[in-house]
C-alpha cells in the first residue's frame, strides 16, 4: 500500500506556501478596493460639480440638509428670490423661512421623511424683506455611505401661479353668477358636442333633477333625432367662424318636446 501521509515538515511548508498566495490575494484585493474607491471618489466629485455648475445657471433653488434642517448647500438663486446672500444662509435653518408651528413642523418632517422618503408641498415663506411669497418644494432623503443622511430638493417661486389662480376662482365665480342670473338657457360643449356645464334654468326647463343628469351628456340627446343634421351643421358653422341661430324641437327628459331657439 502507498503512504501518502506527509511528513510535518512537508504540511509546515505547504501551510507557508498557501499563506504567501493568501497575501498575495489580499494585496490584489486591497489594490482593487482602493482602485475602485478613487474612482468611485472621482465619479462622485464629477457629479457633484456638475450639479452644482447646472445649478449656479437655473432660476430654481437647489438645496442640501441635514436632519434637523440645516443648509449644507444652496444654489446662488437662493439670493434673487429671498434676498438672503447664499453664504450668509449656509448652515442656517431653512425652517425659518416658513411660516409655521417649527418644533411640531419639524418633527412631522423628519418622521415623514424617514418614512416615505420624499414630499412636496406649496407653503408660504418669508423673504429677507419681510414679504410673504409662496413656493412649491420637493425634498427627498437621501442616505449615504459612511456618512449622515441628508436631504436634497429643488424650490421655485410660484406667487405668480396663486395669483392667478386666486384671479381665475373670481372671474368664475363672477361667471357663475351670471351664468344662474341669467333667464336664457346657457349651456357649455367640448368640441365633440358633449355638455361641460349649463346653467340651472336649462336642466330644469328640460326636466331633469339636477346638473349631474346633464354633465357629460351629447347634444343630441335633447334634439329630436330628425334635426340631428341640422345640429351638425350648426356646429360645423360654428367652428368655423359662423354665426349660427335656429329652432330647434328640444326634447324634455319625459319625452315632451317644445321649440328652442339657439344662438
Amino acid at each position: 500500500m502507498e503512504n501518502n501521509l506527509r511528513t510535518p515538515n512537508e504540511l509546515l511548508s505547504e501551510i507557508s506556501s498557501l499563506k504567501k498566495q493568501l497575501a498575495v490575494v489580499k494585496s490584489d484585493f486591497a489594490r482593487e478596493i482602493n482602485e475602485l474607491k478613487k474612482r468611485n471618489k472621482y465619479q462622485v466629485h464629477a457629479e457633484k460639480e456638475i450639479f452644482r455648475k447646472i445649478s449656479n445657471h437655473t432660476q430654481d433653488i437647489y438645496f442640501e440638509l441635514d436632519l434637523s434642517w440645516k443648509i449644507l448647500y444652496i444654489s446662488p438663486s437662493f439670493e434673487r428670490v429671498f434676498g438672503f446672500k447664499q453664504k450668509d444662509f449656509i448652515n442656517q435653518e431653512l425652517s425659518s423661512l416658513f411660516s409655521f408651528n417649527k418644533s411640531q413642523e419639524l418633527k412631522d418632517f423628519q418622521k415623514e421623511m424617514k418614512s416615505v422618503g420624499e414630499k412636496e408641498a406649496e407653503s408660504k415663506v418669508v423673504t429677507k424683506s419681510g414679504k410673504e411669497i409662496w413656493v412649491y418644494y420637493y425634498v427627498r432623503y437621501i442616505e449615504h455611505e459612511g456618512h449622515n443622511p441628508s436631504i436634497v430638493g429643488i424650490m421655485y417661486d410660484i406667487t405668480e401661479k396663486k395669483k392667478t389662480e386666486k384671479d381665475l376662482a373670481k372671474r368664475e365665480a363672477v361667471f357663475e353668477s351670471v351664468m344662474e342670473a341669467s333667464p336664457d338657457m346657457i349651456t357649455i360643449t367640448d368640441i365633440d358636442g358633449k355638455v361641460l356645464y349649463t346653467s340651472d334654468i336649462t336642466w330644469k326647463l328640460f326636466g331633469y333633477k339636477s346638473l349631474s343628469e346633464f354633465i357629460g351628456r351629447p347634444l343630441f340627446d335633447f334634439i329630436i333625432p330628425s334635426e340631428h343634421e341640422r345640429v351638425r351643421s350648426s356646429i360645423q358653422g360654428m367652428f368655423e367662424g359662423r354665426f349660427t341661430s335656429g329652432i330647434f324641437t328640444a326634447v324634455r327628459a319625459d319625452g315632451s318636446t317644445f321649440p328652442m331657439e339657439v344662438n
